[in-house]
C-alpha cells in the first residue's frame, strides 16, 4: 500500500534481516515510496527502537519532532507519523495498531509496548491508486498465497473496513497447508468474521483458539467480540443462539 510522507517505521531489533546499522534499509525505503525525489530532505525514516530512543527518537510521547541526519541528507518527522513494525520469523511482518493494543503478538519484545500507543496506522494509504510500485530490481520476485501474505492482506481490508474481504481471506488461509506461527494472527479473521455476519465462523475459530491456548487468549479473544457487539448490536440481537454463546464463552474469561 501506499505510505504518507514524513512516515517513521520503529521496528525491533531484526535478527532475520543482517544489516550493517538500524537505519540501513532507509535508503531502500525512500527508493521504494519516493523514487523521482533529488530533495535532501527524505519522506521515509526507519529505526530500531532501541537505538533510536532518547536521540532520534527523543521519548515515547505524542507530537514530538523525530530528526536524524542520514549522509548528506535529513529526515524531519514527529512521533504522530510513527508505525510501530514488529518482524520475528517464522511469524509474519506486523504493522501494529494503537486501537488494538490487545492484539500485539506474543514475542514482541517488553521494550517496544509502550511504543504501540504511538502506532497511528493511518500513514498507510489504502486506496489502491496510491499503491507503491516496486524497484526493478523487486521485479521478478512472485509472492505466493502464503499465511504470511493472505494475513497482511487481511490486515489491509480491516483497515478499510472491507470485512467481506477479510472473511474471504479467512477462508482461503484456512483452506492452505500454511498456518499461522504466531497465533495472534488470527485475531483479524475472528473480526472479519464476525463483522461479515458469520458468527458461527467466528465462535468455531475463537473457541479453537482458546481451547489450544488453555484459554490465555481468552480475554483477548472476548475483548474482540466485545467490541464488534458494541459497534454492531443488531449482529447479536438477531442471532439469539450466538448472544448465548458468546455470553457463554466470555463468561469464562
Amino acid at each position: 500500500p501506499g505510505l504518507e510522507a514524513g512516515t517513521t517505521l520503529v521496528v525491533n531489533d531484526m535478527r532475520a534481516i543482517p544489516i550493517f546499522e538500524d537505519d540501513s534499509l532507509a535508503a531502500l525505503l525512500n527508493w521504494t515510496y519516493d523514487p523521482a525525489s533529488d530533495d535532501k530532505q527524505l519522506d521515509y525514516m526507519m529505526h530500531y527502537l532501541s537505538e533510536r530512543l532518547g536521540n532520534a527518537l527523543p521519548a515515547l510521547a505524542p507530537g514530538l519532532p523525530v530528526e536524524m541526519d542520514y549522509r548528506s541528507m535529513f529526515f524531519l518527522g514527529s512521533t504522530d507519523q510513527l508505525i510501530i513494525v514488529h518482524y520475528d520469523p517464522p511469524g509474519c511482518l506486523r504493522l501494529l495498531d494503537s486501537n488494538y493494543p490487545d492484539r500485539v503478538p506474543l514475542t514482541l519484545p517488553e521494550k517496544m509496548v509502550p511504543a504501540v500507543p504511538l502506532s497511528n496506522i493511518e500513514m498507510i494509504r489504502t486506496d489502491p491508486f496510491t499503491a507503491v510500485v516496486f524497484p526493478p530490481f523487486f521485479s521478478e520476485l512472485e509472492g505466493d498465497e502464503t499465511w504470511c501474505l493472505l494475513f497482511q492482506e487481511a490486515e489491509l481490508a480491516a483497515q478499510r473496513g472491507d470485512w467481506a474481504r477479510v472473511a474471504a481471506l479467512g477462508d482461503m488461509a484456512y483452506a492452505g497447508e500454511d498456518q499461522a506461527n504466531e497465533l495472534t494472527e488470527n485475531f483479524v479473521f475472528i473480526d472479519g468474521y464476525l463483522r461479515a455476519g458469520r458468527l458461527e465462523d467466528a465462535w468455531a475459530l475463537s473457541l479453537d483458539l482458546s481451547e489450544r491456548t488453555d484459554g490465555l487468549f481468552t480475554g483477548r479473544i472476548c475483548g474482540i467480540w466485545r467490541g464488534v457487539a458494541r459497534e454492531s448490536t443488531e449482529l447479536f440481537h438477531d442471532e439469539p443462539d450466538m448472544k448465548l454463546a458468546y455470553d457463554s464463552f466470555c463468561a469464562v474469561e
